[in-house]
């Protein structure tokens, strides 16, 4: 544990001191347009992320070997939950691939509706996937406004909290 924390705060010295380094933790992306992503949709076939301008997109990293990633799964589906989605969606991209098919089939029921199998692998190199779980939130103007590194309580109040402030606003009825 104690390797760990001081390989982490190693990792925090040196993205602070050499600006060039925050392409490994997903600095690079912040306040500019999210890099292009080209997946397939469970039930929907084909998209692109671009096809989600409009809306808030939570983009989360992970894969099934990773117990932080799994662990946070349920909190990821109660924020789908809680959030309006003509306003807000969430990707969870397993980083295996096809690879992962039979495991994300056993587990199913314990991940968000909107979880990808099948993606262009080369177009994830922009996002500096450096840990796992990885999530980069995107406003619905396709800027990337939050990276968060390791797992969290996604329904968490002051977390919803923090992405419903880059929703769109809803329109009246």
């Amino acid at each position: 544990m104690t390797i760990l924390l001081s390989v982490s705060a190693f990792v925090y010295l040196a993205l602070l001191l050499f600006p060039e380094m925050r392409k490994v933790g997903g600095g690079h992306l912040l306040e500019r347009p999210a890099p292009e992503l080209h997946f397939d949709m469970p039930g929907l076939g084909p998209a692109t992320l671009s096809e989600f301008k409009g809306q808030a997109v939570l983009l989360n990293f992970w894969a099934d070997w990773c117990l932080p990633c799994l662990e946070e799964m349920p909190s990821l589906k109660l924020l789908e939950q809680k959030l309006d989605p003509k306003r807000f969606v969430l990707i969870a991209i397993n980083v295996e691939g096809k690879n992962a098919k039979s495991t994300v089939e056993a587990i199913g029921a314990q991940l968000p509706k909107n979880t990808v199998l099948s993606f262009r692998d080369k177009e994830l190199d922009a996002y500096g996937v450096s840990a796992l779980p990885y999530s980069v939130l995107v406003d619905a103007g396709g800027i990337v406004r939050k990276v968060y590194i390791g797992s969290r309580d996604w329904a968490k109040p002051s977390i919803v909290e923090e992405i419903q402030s880059f929703l769109p606003v809803a329109s009246p009825r």
